[in-house]
Formats: C-alpha cells, sequence, structure tokens
C-alpha cells in the first residue's frame, strides 16, 4: 500500500518536481541529512541561489536550493 504524504512532503516533492527553490533546512530533510551538513556541502560548491545582499555562504545569507541540482552535484562528486 503506497504511503499518504504529509503537506512537507508534498511541498518537498513539488519542489522537486518543478525546480522550485527551497530553504536549507527542506533541502536537508529531503536529503535526509543535517542543516549542518548542508551547509558544509555549500561551502564545499554545492549550487545554490543567494537572495538579499550577502552573496557567498557567510553568516546572513539567505540561500535556496533546488533539489535536482543538489542530487546532480551529490551523484558526481561520489
Amino acid at each position: 500500500m503506497a504511503k499518504k504524504l504529509n503537506e512537507e512532503e508534498k511541498t518537498l516533492a513539488e519542489a522537486f518536481m518543478y525546480n522550485l527553490p527551497v530553504t536549507r533546512k527542506q533541502v536537508a530533510k529531503a536529503l535526509s541529512v543535517s542543516v549542518d551538513t548542508i551547509t558544509d556541502w555549500t561551502r564545499q560548491g554545492m549550487p545554490c541561489l543567494y537572495i538579499g545582499k550577502v552573496k557567498s555562504c557567510e553568516r546572513g545569507a539567505k540561500t535556496r536550493y533546488i533539489i535536482s541540482r543538489c542530487l546532480e552535484w551529490w551523484d558526481k562528486r561520489h
């Protein structure tokens, strides 16, 4: 029997399907890793979008991620 998705899972599924940007917390959940891991990976070159004045992976940066691009980046590294 198929698992019924909750609202957060539906949102992540839609974001993946339509290449919508998601937050650091959401991409961590989608990839089943911690937020700190996402921060480390961003510093290592995982693709992200910067929103606002801060345009690098530093405190105060508002980053968004496209889940499919993050998965492609991860696949290339492993």
